[in-house]
């Protein structure tokens, strides 16, 4: 049975305006949460303690400035002069800025051998697992980053060799 040409008008126009679910698409690439911006320590006066011992890179007054993009984080660590020049009197240098590029890593599935050594900055989550971060550190150290809330949290452990380990968290609030 053929239908006259306005019931074929109507059924048109109301395909037209009813929702139609979009179609399938490929799945996107996984999300992760920013960790862009600037930021400062949330506790100042335990950065600068952390600092004066050598725990910490970021005294009470300094910033850190994280550009993130999907392949890329680069962090840059601003420090006062007053807590620069003595670091230069030691050290001879001091590297403000790492770039490290990003990847993910497979979830799940490892058998029984266990997950692998991380021996490049990776997503673990929403979490990024940063290994031997920063070129002056003398000890194997991993950084990871995360936001807890509104604060960016970096948890720095630091194998001091002979079973002993350095276990540190910071937390920054997010000035820019």
């Amino acid at each position: 049975m053929k239908h006259p040409p306005v019931c074929a008008a109507i059924a048109v126009f109301i395909v037209s305006f009813a929702e139609v679910p979009p179609l399938a698409q490929a799945p996107s690439s996984t999300s992760h949460p920013s960790l862009a911006g600037t930021w400062a320590p949330s506790i100042p006066e335990a950065s600068d303690r952390r600092y004066d011992v050598g725990l910490t890179m970021i005294p009470g007054q300094g910033r850190l400035t994280i550009e993130q993009s999907a392949t890329r984080l680069t962090v840059t660590i601003t420090i006062p002069d007053d807590k620069l020049e003595p670091l230069l009197a030691i050290n001879g240098r001091f590297y403000p800025t790492a770039i490290y590029y990003l990847s993910e890593t497979r979830t799940g599935g490892y058998g029984a051998g266990g997950a692998p050594e991380i021996t490049r900055p990776t997503w673990l989550g929403n979490q990024l697992v940063v290994p031997n971060p920063w070129p002056q550190f003398t000890h194997p150290t991993t950084q990871t980053y995360s936001l807890d809330r509104d604060k960016l949290a970096i948890e720095t452990r630091v194998d001091m060799g002979a079973g002993r380990v350095n276990d540190i968290t910071e937390r920054f609030d997010k000035v820019r």
